[in-house]
């Protein structure tokens, strides 16, 4: 699966679509995108909120924080993000390499 932002805030994404990580891109104007590998994670033009779709079987999509972020990055199972608030790191989804 692949995503990209076009240089427009509209999402557009190609590929696989087992788990919807594909046809279930937000209307919403979105500041970045990338794609894990069943899931896709954006930040929301707005608010730069995360906002993911696809397979949530690791908390990919539910575990996401309800803040601000500056930057994301989706992997395999999950994701992390550079906190705006205060710069810190924090990944959501697979905890294999994460614990908490």
């Amino acid at each position: 699966m692949l995503a990209g932002d076009g240089g427009s805030p509209e999402a557009f994404c190609w590929g696989n679509d087992y788990y919807y990580q594909v046809s279930h891109t937000p209307i919403a104007p979105l500041a970045t995108l990338d794609g894990g590998g069943f899931h896709t994670c954006a930040l929301q033009l707005a608010d730069h909120e995360p906002y993911c779709w696809g397979d949530d079987y690791y908390g990919q999509l539910s575990g996401a924080p309800l803040e601000p972020f500056d930057s994301i990055s989706s992997g395999y199972d999950f994701t992390c993000g550079i906190r705006s608030s205060d710069r810190t790191l924090t990944c959501w989804g697979d905890r294999v390499f994460n614990p908490r």
